[in-house]
């Protein structure tokens, strides 16, 4: 019987690296502090669809 790894996310693999003791660098704390989820997923968004209104090819979903 085969056996399947799933490969491990960002968040995991993140994790695994502080967890090891390396330190995040100073840009990495800021933005984490500073962007909630929630602005992010709108900055995304808005992104998104800025890159289809400007590009005829909807290369992105929305």
């Amino acid at each position: 019987m085969l056996k399947y790894f799933k490969a491990k996310s960002r968040a995991q693999k993140v994790q695994a690296r502080l967890e090891s003791g390396e330190k995040p660098s100073e840009i990495a704390v800021t933005i984490t502090g500073k962007v909630t989820s929630k602005k992010y997923n709108t900055l995304i968004k808005k992104a998104v669809s800025e890159y289809n209104r400007e590009h005829k090819g909807k290369l992105f979903g929305e």
